[in-house]
């Protein structure tokens, strides 16, 4: 049995294999059908340091912006130097989604394209597909039929421009990633980084990397079948006897954390999509997706809503909740 790692890191054959894995996992985490790219020149959006004030990061907002408001009032924020940027998901699920159209026109908010938002584009797209309007309607995209067309029509430009990915230097020069699912297996963040760019600028590419972006879960959730049956579809093993072998090798790739093209692990990546109860880092990859929304439901809307149901925290608060889950691991 092998015991060397068939896949280096950001190779054509790690690329395959994610492919492989998301064909053989294909289900409302990779959905079919059309893929609204987005314009090549935003989907990676590069921040430099904030010298003036303080950077702050935000989950899954899913409407819920007057818990946002009431949030960034309990750090202090302040328009006039600080900067908060959202792992992606404004809209659906909570009651305020269209505030999202004036939150991005403010000048010290930034965000990453979710799948919510992807979905949107999608269902609104002039090659819009029926199903797939209807699983934004199933996701929480109901609230879109009380806006005009023109509005959605201008909002859906804004969500259009929304990256993929950000990159934010600390004032220690170090290097935070954001994106609102994940990075795919076996690739660096600056593989990433150029994927993304690359699959924006060939329509007939297969979008490996944008549909980890929105959708992935095989970091947190991986489905071991996939990887192993994916892997048998690369190396052309027998799967009964890749089985054990794989599902070892796997697990040892999710400990790992994500590095940089130099071979240094990121500072952090921050990301959303999959509802963690608090902050928590797994290596290097803090999830911050609170789910705040549930508030908005039965039987937790009979309940005051906590302060910290939809936290947002600093870039060093970031880096800190990964050393803090680092070392209890």
């Amino acid at each position: 049995m092998k015991t060397e790692n068939p896949i280096p890191m950001d190779s054509p054959a790690a690329f395959e294999l994610n492919a492989a894995v998301q064909r053989h996992a294909r289900s409302a985490s990779f959905p079919d059908g059309i893929f609204e790219r987005g314009d090549p020149e935003m989907v990676i959006q590069h921040l430099g340091v904030n010298t003036r004030g303080t950077d702050y990061v935000v989950g899954d907002i899913h409407g819920m912006f007057s818990a946002l408001e009431r949030a960034l009032e309990n750090r202090g924020f302040d328009p006039a130097c600080d900067r908060l940027l959202s792992v992606g998901d404004l809209i659906d699920r909570g009651p305020e989604s269209e505030r999202a159209a004036d939150w991005l026109e403010e000048p010290w908010f930034r965000a990453c394209r979710g799948n919510h938002e992807q979905m949107m584009l999608e269902s609104q797209s002039d090659v819009g597909d029926p199903e797939r309007a209807h699983l934004w309607l199933q996701n929480g995209g109901a609230w879109v039929a009380g806006q005009t067309e023109r509005w959605i029509k201008n909002f859906a430009r804004q969500v259009a421009a929304l990256p993929f990915a950000m990159e934010v230097e600390t004032q220690l020069g170090e290097r935070i990633g954001i994106t609102h699912a994940e990075v795919p297996l076996l690739l660096s963040w600056d593989g990433f980084l150029c994927a993304l760019e690359r699959e924006s600028r060939d329509p007939g590419s297969d979008p490996v990397a944008m549909r980890s972006a929105l959708w992935g879960r095989q970091r947190r959730h991986p489905d071991h079948a996939a990887w192993i049956r994916a892997g048998n579809e690369i190396t052309e093993r027998e799967y009964e006897d890749d089985i054990e072998w794989w599902g070892k090798w796997i697990q040892a790739v999710l400990n790992e954390p994500i590095m940089d093209q130099r071979g240094e692990a990121l500072a952090a990546c921050a990301v959303g999509h999959t509802p963690v109860k608090a902050i928590v880092a797994h290596t290097n990859i803090v999830s911050t997706d609170t789910a705040a929304y549930r508030w908005m439901r039965p039987p937790r809307n009979e309940m005051p809503m906590p302060p910290d149901a939809l936290p947002v925290l600093t870039l060093d608060e970031i880096i800190e909740t990964r050393m803090r889950d680092a070392n209890a691991g």
